[in-house]
C-alpha cells in the first residue's frame, strides 16, 4: 500500500514538475515574444520618425532655397523687356544695383550678355573676358533653366560661394543669364534654423 501510494506520490510530482517547467518555459517564449515584437514595433516607429524628419528637412531647405530662386525669377522677367531698349543696359544696371543692395547675401547680382560677351554686375569688377567662354554659358546653352552651380571658393574673397543663375530667353533665344553669387553660409544658416527647431542634426549634401 505504501509502496502504491509513493509511486503515485513520485508520478505526480513528475506532473507538477513537467507542468511547471512547462509554464516556466511557456512564461519565457512569450516574454522574447513581447520583446522582439516591442523592439520591432519601436524600431519602425524610429525608422518612421527619421524618415519624416528628413523630409521635413528636405522640405524646409527647400522652401529656403526658393526664396532665392523666385527673386531671381522676378530678376529675370525685369530684365527681358529691357533688353532691346535703346537705354535698356542701363536700366538693367540700375535694376541689378537696387536687388544687390536689397538683401546682403547677395555678394553678387549681374546680367551677363550673351550677344556682346559682356557682363553687368554690382558690385563692379574687372571683367577682360567674353562670358561666353564661362561655366555658366555653357550650363545654359546646354539647358536652359534655373540652376545652382558647383560650390567653388571665390579667388578674390576667399569665400566658400555658390551661385544660382537662369536663362533670359527671347522668342525662345538665349539671350543672356542672370545670377546670384551667394556665400555658401548663407545656406547654412537655413540648416540651423531648422535645428533649432528639432532635436535633430542637418547635414546638406549636394546632389547632381
Amino acid at each position: 500500500m505504501r509502496k502504491h501510494q509513493s509511486k503515485k506520490a513520485s508520478l505526480r510530482m513528475k506532473w507538477i514538475v513537467f507542468i511547471s517547467l512547462a509554464i516556466v518555459f511557456a512564461i519565457g517564449v512569450t516574454m522574447v515574444f513581447n520583446h522582439l515584437t516591442v523592439k520591432n514595433i519601436l524600431s519602425k516607429d524610429n525608422q518612421l520618425l527619421v524618415e519624416e524628419n528628413a523630409l521635413n528637412a528636405a522640405n524646409q531647405v527647400e522652401l529656403g532655397l526658393s526664396i532665392y530662386e523666385k527673386a531671381l525669377d522676378q530678376l529675370g522677367n525685369s530684365v527681358i523687356p529691357l533688353i532691346d531698349q535703346s537705354d535698356g543696359l542701363e536700366k538693367i544696371d540700375s535694376i541689378i544695383k537696387n536687388v544687390q543692395l536689397s538683401n546682403e547675401e547677395y555678394e553678387a547680382v549681374y546680367f551677363m550678355d550673351f550677344r556682346d560677351g559682356l557682363i553687368h554686375v554690382t558690385p563692379p569688377l574687372d571683367f577682360d573676358w567674353d562670358v561666353r567662354d564661362s561655366e555658366t554659358f555653357r550650363t545654359l546653352n546646354e539647358t536652359p533653366q534655373m540652376t545652382w552651380m558647383d560650390i567653388y571658393v571665390d579667388t578674390i574673397t576667399g569665400k566658400l560661394m555658390t551661385s544660382l543663375i537662369a536663362p533670359v530667353m527671347v522668342n525662345n533665344q538665349l539671350l543672356g543669364a542672370v545670377g546670384f553669387d551667394i556665400e555658401f553660409s548663407a545656406i547654412g544658416k537655413i540648416r540651423e534654423q531648422i535645428e533649432s527647431n528639432s532635436n535633430a542634426d542637418i547635414i546638406v549634401i549636394e546632389d547632381y
